[in-house]
């Protein structure tokens, strides 16, 4: 994780806080041009999903909507648990 971490730091996408709640970790924050990039990443991923499910029916991506949305539920539940941070 450092490593990454490290890697976009000099990519000046994101900086690094001491966090003032626990000495030992640190807070990742975007920088203006990670927001930037976050903003294009998404788009084009947008894109290729809906290139992904032009293939399918509208009735099709209803269904599979509908039978996507208990595994998102549970992921979201999952998420909400504990924080993860970085430690130095």
């Amino acid at each position: 994780m450092t490593k990454r971490l490290d890697r976009l730091e000099r990519a000046g996408l994101i900086k690094r806080k001491d966090d003032p709640a626990d000495r030992r970790g640190v807070i990742i924050e975007l920088t203006a041009a990670g927001l930037k990039m976050t903003d294009r990443v998404v788009d084009a991923h947008l894109e290729n999903e809906r290139q992904i499910l032009s293939s399918l029916s509208k009735t099709q991506q209803r269904d599979l909507a509908e039978l996507l949305r208990p595994l998102l539920v549970q992921l979201e539940r999952k998420l909400q648990g504990p924080r993860l941070r970085a430690c130095s």
